[in-house]
């Protein structure tokens, strides 16, 4: 399971209760220092986006044209009953933006059984907020394919799969990678943009949703969803990060994430 950390230009980190034990919050992310060097004036890179990048699935009417921040609006075609943990407040989430708002509060389904749907819709509506108010970058270190066998050895040690509290005190404290709190046992590409990393015990499915500048600081980043798999169990949930690099040959580091 992953370590939870915060996007701190969209939203606050999401205190949400989860149907089994995960590590616990670490501090937020210190702000990344500028690049030493940069391409020569007038170099942008595009925009990216991934067409996996929607709430389609979830949409009363969904509609593979639809424009990114008409999909934040749109009503879902289910409701998902919502409760507050500290004054037992009941809400009804059937948008995006409604997503967004609870879970920036830490309001989480009634049922334990709807909380990896709601997780998903909120990690889904999360990176297409970022993405669409993600600009051109000035410059970029991260390369193509972001995700290759040595995704996870690029990875700090926060975000590792992990199932038990002893290997969330090792991910939490360590300064590593996440290989090396999870090892991978097998990589297997996806098409362009994913790839699946047998772990033995489960697997991570890591995509790449979007590339841009999202912090808004001249340098790529990118939105990847990834989704923690339990092989002997039911666990299954998706998660967000955004990474960048600040040189070639550095390991990707975390801006933010939930």
């Amino acid at each position: 399971m992953a370590v939870l950390f915060t996007v701190p230009f969209l939203l606050q980190a999401c205190q949400t209760q989860q149907a089994q034990p995960q590590a616990q919050s670490q501090p937020e992310p210190a702000a990344a220092p500028a690049p030493a060097s940069k391409p020569a004036s007038g170099v942008t890179y595009s925009t990216f986006i991934n067409p996996e990048l929607n709430i389609f699935s979830y949409l009363a009417e969904g509609n593979q044209s639809m424009a990114l921040e008409d999909q934040l609006v749109a009503p879902w075609s289910m409701m998902i009953p919502v409760v507050s943990p500290e004054d037992g407040q009941q809400y009804v989430v059937t948008n995006c933006l409604q997503a967004l708002s609870t879970a920036q509060l830490g309001i989480a389904p009634e049922s334990p059984v709807a909380y990896p749907q709601f997780r998903y819709g909120v990690v889904q509506c999360m990176a297409i907020q970022l993405a669409h108010n993600m600009e051109q970058a000035e410059y970029s270190y991260l390369g193509d394919p972001i995700i290759d066998g040595s995704f996870l050895q690029q990875m700090p040690a926060s975000s590792a799969f992990v199932v038990t509290e002893q290997d969330a005190l090792r991910a939490r404290s360590s300064q590593g990678s996440a290989a090396e709190i999870s090892p991978v046992v097998h990589y297997q590409p996806q098409g362009d943009y994913s790839a699946v990393f047998d772990l033995g015990f489960g697997s991570q499915t890591v995509t790449v949703l979007a590339r841009g500048d999202v912090n808004l600081d001249g340098t790529e980043d990118a939105l990847l969803q990834v989704t923690n798999t339990e092989y002997n169990g039911t666990y299954r949930l998706s998660f967000l990060f955004v990474v960048t690099k600040l040189a070639a040959n550095e390991p990707l580091q975390l801006i933010g994430g939930y």
